[in-house]
């Protein structure tokens, strides 16, 4: 009898525990909530529990200039077009089917994020949709893709799941989702989430030269988070009013999270995916405004049928037509190439610029209005001694562990095998025709999808202006008589051309600087990374700062009482033990002397009188300096600019100032008789003309 009662209880406190472990397994829990997931896209379920029944009708409840932006993303990007990969990989949620699906969240306590960055300049709307009180604690919309519950069972497990409330679609990047509240989508906002896939390739050479494909990762990582805080706080520091002079704008990305490390199973579950979350500015929501933004994908593709519309308005009032390199040039090349040089000389802020990445500004009739706006911040690259040098904001840095990590400085500053992201990146992903490509099967065809703006305009102008084209081509062959014989360089070279030739020239107008001939190219000291290095050395020249200045002879004087206090504060920081726990130096050579430049930063210098390397205190550490220095009878200096023309530049307003304002007011009417050719003498011979116009 006793046996029996003892048995009989062991099986039900078995049956007790089984009914527990089943009730918190994470794909009950994801059933429970209303959601679904299977390892199958072909399952039943994703229509019947997340896909939405009526996307269209649910998408037209959005504003409409969200509606617009949406149809754009998918139809007018080649890169989403006829995309096998993603149909196999991802079915209706990939951005050309534009299904509206529910967007499931993990309600995670704030306190238990291993990283949360909030911006103080978040909007209400963001943040009802970001955070939620229960119970007297607040906690995080961790939302993710359903496809990948799987892949947070952990976390699933642990703070249980939402399904139902929000709604989602992708844009162009499947990853990239605008989501609303069910029953307000008159208010969305954007997210970006982790897709745990590789999608496309590129191809690289091993370390014996042969080539592998490379797959894609789409999962967003800490870092990712981390340069995204970053960068949305230098942008957030300079302010949209000044940004809005030189004729720039931003997607904001004010809050991103990751995970904390939780206990499952006996053991420490870290993770490394963060979800991001992005505004979606005011000029995309309003109606009836003067003007809009649209991808530079859709400008590219709509030049034809936008520049016929302009040019017979133009010809019924006797004007002259603006010509497709013009247009091109005027209204795409130089407003993107003068913002990417502008970001990356006054703020230190280099990004992917390629055609998914930036919005141009146009009027009701597609006029560009000269306004860029940039987005995906986590994709930029920060270079502190720009920022340094041009008195920009460093405070979010102040507090910010391993920041010099985390801004990716060492990219910004380059190699001897590799230019500065500066370089690197204006010819991989804006002025190279095959900078940035993908290769994808279509219909058993494999072809080549170009993502640049060179790219995406030169196939353009091949299907929509071919005799453009060939004036283009016979230029570039003219400039470069070694292209002859080689049609396909030829093409591709005719439209890099005109890219290098606006670089120069904007790069001059920002920094006042030229770029010769000779030095332009690709390299350490060739082109863009040409100039940035005679810019660097005029800013380290005319930088003021406590310890060592440079005087009218171009020596260095350098005050010795300074230095032990500056030496004992750098040393103490490169210590190993203070290193690991927070990197707060950024070294690249060996220095030998230091100067006090203020705000917590000081900066290192070679025997040869080279700016060598940095640190940026926090602020226990910044209050400890000046104790030091006022203790040593120095007074502590406040941060100033360096003197260089771009100051003046960067300290004017260009809103005003319109691309197209040359043909649109100053040119003449077309004549209407022409000039008798008996006239004409060897000293007023017309000048020959010009393949394109600028």
């Amino acid at each position: 009898m006793t046996r029996h009662l003892i048995r009989t209880s062991l099986i039900a406190a078995l049956m007790l525990v089984a009914s527990s472990a089943f009730a918190n397994n994470w794909k009950t829990m994801v059933q429970n909530a209303g959601g679904f997931w299977a390892g199958k896209l072909d399952a039943n379920g994703w229509n019947q529990k997340i896909i939405a029944a009526d996307s269209n009708q649910v998408l037209s409840r959005l504003p409409s200039g969200v509606q617009t932006m949406l149809k754009a993303e998918v139809v007018d990007n080649p890169w989403v077009k006829g995309h096998e990969e993603m149909t196999k990989k991802l079915g209706n949620f990939r951005p050309e089917a534009r299904k509206v699906f529910d967007l499931p969240y993990i309600p995670i306590p704030a306190d238990k994020m291993k990283f949360k960055y909030e911006s103080s300049g978040m909007s209400s709307n963001m943040k009802k949709n970001v955070t939620f009180e229960k119970n007297g604690q607040r906690f995080i919309r961790y939302f993710f893709h359903p496809l990948y519950a799987n892949k947070y069972r952990e976390l699933i497990e642990t703070y249980g799941v939402k399904y139902g409330e929000y709604q989602a679609i992708s844009t162009s990047s499947p990853r990239s989702l605008v989501t609303w509240k069910k029953n307000d989508p008159t208010k969305p906002i954007w997210v970006k989430v982790s897709l745990h896939a590789h999608l496309d390739y590129y191809t690289k050479r091993d370390a014996n030269g042969v080539e592998k494909k490379i797959g894609i990762s789409r999962v967003q990582t800490e870092k990712k988070a981390r340069r995204s805080a970053l960068v949305n706080a230098a942008f957030n520091s300079a302010g949209r009013a000044e940004l809005a002079k030189s004729r720039v704008d931003y997607m904001a990305e004010p809050a991103s999270y990751v995970p904390g490390d939780i206990q499952y199973n006996g053991a420490r579950r870290g993770f490394d995916r963060a979800t991001i979350f992005r505004e979606i500015p005011e000029a995309l929501t309003k109606t009836n405004a003067q003007t809009k933004f649209v991808p530079a994908f859709t400008f590219i593709k709509n030049m034809k049928p936008t520049l016929a519309k302009i040019n017979a308005e133009r010809a019924t009032a006797g004007k002259k037509p603006i010509n497709a390199v013009g247009w091109m040039t005027k209204g795409l090349i130089e407003p993107l190439v003068r913002t990417y040089i502008h970001l990356g000389m006054e703020h230190g802020l280099s990004g992917e610029m390629h055609t998914q990445n930036f919005l141009l500004e146009v009027s009701k009739k597609g006029i560009p209005t000269g306004k860029i706006m940039v987005k995906d911040l986590d994709g930029y690259r920060m270079d502190l001694d720009v920022r340094i040098r041009n008195n920009r904001s460093i405070k979010f840095l102040n507090h910010f562990k391993h920041p010099f990590l985390w801004a990716k400085h060492s990219a910004t500053q380059g190699s001897s095998s590799n230019p500065a992201v500066l370089q690197g990146w204006f010819n991989k992903l804006i002025r190279n025709v095959n900078g940035f490509t993908t290769t994808r099967t279509v219909d058993g065809v494999t072809k080549k999808i170009y993502s640049t703006p060179a790219g995406q305009l030169m196939v353009q102008l091949k299907k929509d202006f071919p005799e453009v084209m060939q004036k283009m081509e016979r230029a570039a062959v003219r400039r470069d008589p070694s292209l002859a014989g080689n049609s396909e360089k030829t093409t591709r070279k005719a439209v890099e051309q005109v890219f290098d030739l606006v670089a120069k020239t904007q790069f001059r107008r920002v920094t006042g600087i030229r770029i010769k001939k000779e030095d332009w190219g690709y390299g350490q000291k060739k082109g863009l990374n040409n100039g940035l290095g005679q810019l660097r050395t005029q800013l380290f020249k005319s930088q003021a700062g406590l310890g060592a200045k440079f005087n009218s002879a171009g020596s260095m004087e350098v005050n010795q009482q300074a230095q032990g206090v500056l030496r004992s504060t750098f040393n103490r920081l490169r210590a190993p033990a203070e290193r690991k726990a927070d990197e707060r130096t950024w070294i690249r050579g060996t220095p030998k002397t230091f100067r006090y430049l203020g705000d917590g930063v000081i900066e290192g210098i070679s025997r040869g009188g080279k700016s060598v390397g940095y640190a940026i205190l926090k602020p226990g550490g910044k209050t400890r300096l000046h104790s030091d220095l006022q203790s040593a009878g120095l007074q502590v200096p406040s941060r100033t600019r360096a003197t260089s023309h771009l100051k003046s530049y960067s300290a004017k307003d260009y809103s005003a100032k319109r691309p197209f304002d040359r043909w649109l007011n100053g040119r003449p009417s077309t004549r209407t008789a022409a000039r008798p050719s008996a006239t004409r003498t060897a000293t007023t011979r017309r000048t020959p003309r010009r393949a394109f116009r600028r």
